[in-house]
């Protein structure tokens, strides 16, 4: 598996989802994480370790400050004397994020080795579209024999991006019903307060030069739309709370002083995943404005804790979030429609109690993360009966970068 992403000395949560998934995978393959990092002072080219039983192999490569093409030319040429022995000797890699498709790519090649690229929402909505025809990015699709998308929606955004990829499948990570479940305990400054509870886990930027705006969660659509019909959320007893590393960040706090009963609502920085379900159980609905998704994975988790997700109908969402039935589907950045549905169910917990029970059901029956693995095998499977191209020299006339 080839990360960007994964946890590591002093970054212990970063790349969770990615370690979820090797844990659930090993019990079915010999699996090895190769993590690749930023060189910097002090920081070894290349070592090894293991993370929850999972042997990881770090490498730490050098960046320009030229961009992302030099950088991942560079990445290409500085990472294979690492990785070569490594990828000569599996059968398949299994990549996850643009960059690591890319190098995967390149490297898979050279090494005669079959590949396996898992799309990100960030992936599809950002990365590629803009990246796809850059030097040392372009033509990386020839050498990717399965694409693992987390949503239909990812899917078929793939598909428009590189028309005739083969074996384009959706497969949902899930969640753990165990971890994320109805009972269990609660935490935050909601836990003891009256319904209606709403909780945005979506947080903030943190850096000062980005516009307001920028926020792909949506943060602000939610601002707007609470400041609008703060007079009836009050009145409905209706809180709210805002969590993400960022949610402390000056502007934000300014907003809530502004507020007319800044009492009702709460703003929390990083919480740590083992404490989300918690969060969220403490809550009648969990808000998802967002402006771009693949498929949040926060709302797989509320939809678990079984209770319901009020989301902007973008990527997707539509995979977790059933109109009226598990939850509401809302157009993005559209405030009138965000402050409605607010007081609506503000003064409805009921209906929120029975979506949040539907959705409970729903995801029992459909977002399992045990499923995750073997839905993976099959493709694995499926990937390796594609031919490979073939297998380049280690000579200068291997074929470096990507595309030329």
């Amino acid at each position: 598996m080839l990360v960007s992403g994964f946890p590591c000395d002093g970054k212990p949560k970063t790349g969770i989802f990615n370690l979820r998934a090797a844990k659930a995978l090993r019990h079915f393959v010999n699996i090895r994480v190769i993590h690749l990092r930023t060189w910097l002072p002090g920081r070894s080219s290349a070592h090894d370790s293991e993370v929850e039983g999972i042997p990881v192999t770090t490498i730490a490569l050098p960046q320009s400050p030229w961009g992302d093409s030099i950088n991942i030319i560079l990445f290409q040429y500085l990472g294979w004397p690492h990785v070569r022995s490594m990828l000569q000797n599996c059968d398949l890699v299994h990549s996850v994020g643009t960059l690591s498709a890319v190098l995967g790519s390149a490297w898979t090649r050279r090494a005669g080795a079959h590949h396996v690229f898992q799309a990100t929402g960030s992936d599809v909505n950002s990365f590629l579209p803009n990246m796809r025809t850059a030097f040392g990015v372009r033509g990386w699709e020839t050498h990717v024999h399965a694409v693992a998308c987390n949503s239909q929606a990812l899917g078929a955004g793939f598909l428009a991006l590189y028309p005739g990829s083969k074996n384009v499948r959706t497969v949902w990570r899930g969640v753990d019903l165990e971890s994320f479940c109805i009972s269990g305990p609660t935490a935050g400054p909601l836990a003891n307060k009256p319904p209606v509870r709403y909780v945005f886990l979506g947080g903030f930027p943190n850096n000062p030069n980005l516009p307001f705006g920028a926020n792909t969660k949506g943060g602000e659509t939610l601002l707007q739309a609470w400041q609008t019909a703060e007079d009836e959320l009050v009145s409905a007893g209706a809180s709210l709370l805002m969590l993400g590393c960022e949610s402390y960040y000056g502007r934000i706090a300014r907003w809530r002083a502004r507020l007319k009963c800044p009492e009702q609502v709460h703003l929390g920085g990083f919480i740590q995943p083992d404490l989300v379900s918690a969060y969220i159980r403490a809550s009648e609905a969990v808000l998802v404005p967002s402006l771009q998704e693949g498929l949040p994975n926060v709302a797989v988790e509320t939809a678990a804790c079984g209770r319901a997700v009020l989301a902007s109908d973008v990527g997707g969402t539509s995979d977790i979030v059933v109109n009226g039935e598990t939850g509401v589907l809302l157009p993005a950045r559209d405030v009138p429609a965000w402050s409605e549905t607010l007081v609506s169910y503000a003064n409805r917990p009921s209906c929120l109690r029975a979506m949040g029970s539907h959705a409970r059901e729903r995801v029992k029956a459909l977002f399992d993360s045990r499923n995750y693995p073997i839905r993976m095998l099959e493709l694995y499977e499926t990937a390796l009966r594609e031919p490979l191209t073939t297998r380049s020299s280690d000579s200068a006339e291997s074929n470096w970068p990507v595309g030329n």
